[in-house]
């Protein structure tokens, strides 16, 4: 059972980490809700302090980094698709105007069907 506690709470420092750059506060962070979920509850309460400073060296520097690392690298893969769709959606639209425009539609009616505001077609 204390083994299997101690996992739960090195998971639970970990996810806290994960959360924010304030690598203390990640740390009274787990050391809060393993207390409030009675994870370790009676050392805990005996070895607060010891503990805390233990999590700093469970919890390397580098595991760290990394895992805010991670946090941020799966954030910017998101950003990265979005932009992509967004810039693939302009593209397509480009060449939609552009077509129209060479098969001889006026301005009116390529804002009509498009949807198109008036200012982004001027700039194509």
């Amino acid at each position: 059972k204390t083994m299997a506690e101690y996992s739960r709470f090195v998971q639970i420092a970990r996810e806290e980490i994960k959360k924010g750059p304030d690598r203390e506060a990640a740390m009274r962070a787990a050391l809060l809700r393993c207390k409030t979920e009675e994870i370790l509850p009676d050392f805990l309460d005996k070895h607060g302090t010891e503990v805390f400073g233990m999590l700093f060296d469970v919890v390397t520097k580098e595991e760290y980094g990394k895992l805010l690392e991670e946090s941020g690298y799966e954030k910017g893969i998101e950003e990265g698709i979005a932009k992509g769709r967004a810039e693939g959606e302009r593209n397509a639209m480009s060449k939609v105007v552009h077509e129209m425009k060479a098969s001889g539609f006026d301005n009116d009616t390529i804002v009509k069907i498009t949807g198109i505001k008036e200012e982004e077609l001027a700039k194509l």
